[in-house]
Parts: C-alpha cells; sequence; structure tokens
C-alpha cells in the first residue's frame, strides 16, 4: 500500500526536502548504483522522478557466492529503460577481502540474523562503498555524468560504516578534490540514507518499484532464505509498511504475513522522466 499526500511530505521532510535531491539543471545526466536489491531499485526509479536524466546504472559482481544481485539488476535495469554495465572485480576482491567477509570469503558462515548494532557483522565488505563510488565516478568522469546515486541506509541497515552520512559527506568531498580543476564535478546523492526500511519501501510503492524482481537475500537459490540478516531487515521493513512482498512467491510464507494498521488510502502520483533510450548492457570481465 502506497503512501498518502501528508505521508509523502513528512518523508520528504524527514529526507530533508526533495529539492536538495533534484538534479542542477535541465538534462543533468545521472547514473545509479544497481545492486539488484529493494534499496538501490528505490533509489534508481527516485532519481528518474527528480529531473535527471538517469544515463546509466552500474553493478558490480566482486565476488559473490551467487549471481541473483546481477541477474536482478539486469532486470530492474531493462524494466527502466536504463543502459547496465556490469563491472567484474572479482579478482580484486577476493585478493584483499579474502578472511574478513563471508560475502566474499565463502568459508565464512552468513549469520542468520542481524548483529547487535554496535557490532560490523561479518557480511561487512571491508571498504566496498569507497571502492564502489571510486569507479562510478571514473565512469562519471568519462560519460560527462554529474550526479552518482547510491542506495545506503543508515537506519535500518547491518552496521555497515560506509553506509553512514559522514561517510557519504566525506566521499562527495574527496571526489570532488579528486577531480579539481579538470572542468569536472559530482554530486554524490544518498537520497534515503535517513529514513527507515518501512518507510522505503512505502516510497517505492508511490513510484511502482517492480519488488518482484529484486533480490536481497545474501545466500542464492530460487527463492529469499528468509533467515539471514538481508532477509530479516526486508521483511522488518513490509511489515512495517503494510505491503505484500512480491518477491515471494508463497502467500501464506511468513515474511509474507504483514500488518495493515498503518496502511494509507491513497496513492500520489510521482512524474518520472524519462530515461535514456538507447539502452545497451555490457559485461567487463
Amino acid at each position: 500500500m502506497s503512501m498518502n499526500m501528508r505521508d509523502m511530505e513528512q518523508l520528504f521532510k524527514k529526507m530533508g526536502g526533495v529539492a536538495k535531491y533534484r538534479a542542477p539543471n535541465s538534462g543533468a545526466k545521472a547514473l545509479v548504483l544497481l545492486s539488484g536489491g529493494m534499496d538501490s531499485a528505490v533509489t534508481l526509479y527516485f532519481a528518474k522522478t527528480l529531473g535527471w536524466d538517469v544515463a546509466h546504472a552500474l553493478t558490480f559482481n566482486y565476488g559473490q557466492s551467487h549471481t541473483k544481485e546481477t541477474e536482478a539488476a539486469a532486470e530492474i535495469a531493462e524494466l527502466a529503460d536504463v543502459p547496465l554495465t556490469v563491472l567484474n572485480i572479482a579478482s580484486i576482491t577476493s585478493v584483499l577481502t579474502r578472511g574478513e567477509s563471508a560475502l566474499t570469503d565463502h568459508s565464512i558462515d552468513i549469520p542468520e540474523t542481524a548483529e547487535a548494532p554496535t557490532q560490523i557483522p561479518p557480511t561487512y565488505v571491508p571498504l566496498r562503498n569507497p571502492l564502489l563510488l571510486t569507479l562510478a565516478g571514473q565512469f562519471a568522469f568519462r560519460e560527462d555524468i554529474k550526479g552518482i546515486f547510491i542506495g545506503a541506509n543508515a537506519v535500518d541497515y547491518s552496521g555497515y560504516p560506509d553506509c553512514r552520512p559522514e561517510f557519504m559527506h566525506a566521499f562527495d568531498v574527496m571526489i570532488n578534490l579528486a577531480v579539481a580543476d579538470t572542468g569536472k564535478s559530482f554530486y554524490v546523492v544518498a537520497p534515503i540514507i535517513d529514513i527507515t526500511k518501512g518507510e522505503i519501501v512505502k516510497l517505492g510503492q508511490s513510484l511502482n518499484v517492480p519488488w518482484d524482481l529484486t533480490w536481497s537475500c545474501y545466500r542464492g537459490g530460487e527463492e529469499p532464505c528468509g533467515e539471514c540478516a538481508s532477509c530479516e531487515l526486508r521483511a522488518k521493513g513490509f511489515a512495517e509498511a503494510g505491503v505484500k512482498d512480491t518477491a515471494l512467491p508463497i502467500k501464506d510464507d511468513p515474511l509474507n504475513i504483514v500488518s495493515t494498521e498503518k496502511a494509507p488510502q491513497t496513492t500520489p502520483t510521482l512524474s518520472s522522466a524519462d530515461a535514456d533510450p538507447n539502452k545497451e548492457d555490457v559485461d567487463i570481465d
């Protein structure tokens, strides 16, 4: 169920207002880091409503134990009519993060529940966001793209330090210093960083995000495991929003039982900016 207009206004106020995320000028190009999960999908669709020409999406193979994320990203990008590039950096991250993350070292067990907020979970990939944002910056530099969108979230998340607002602000300063005097500059935009998973789901409903195409589970397989921290946080968000998760095929799945106490009655209309129609998927090995 989507947000009514009053709820939408309150959400935008909590996000710091919509104006701060709008394109600086007509036709300004943006790229979105698209993991295939719910947060990045909402970020992609949100960017398209804000006057940005979402000219490209980037997804990364960094040595994950399955390909569900990149497959989901490809389907979402195709539906949104946004060109997608898959960057394969597994040979780098598998060496540099070996023994440090359950997502890139398959000998480390993925935990079944989220860690305490003060603990860094074993699914944390050290400095993943700085690396991915830097690569995105290089791509944006070449393509004359100004906006770099990322679906980082610091409220209902698994304790990753590079998902915090302080990091995003610092990286925005750093990347612009790195290209000073070149005639290029960037906006590093993390629009959903300060809202809850439930609010992300409500926003996604209003943007018509295709939940059935998204994948959040840390494990592969035909269906989400329902046990890992990412599945747990996703289920919490959909339950808080009073929305059925259409990525779960079984109607009576416990993860699909939601509360409708806070379900709004009306759906606001948000206009979408047109994406680049010349879509071309490119895999870089």
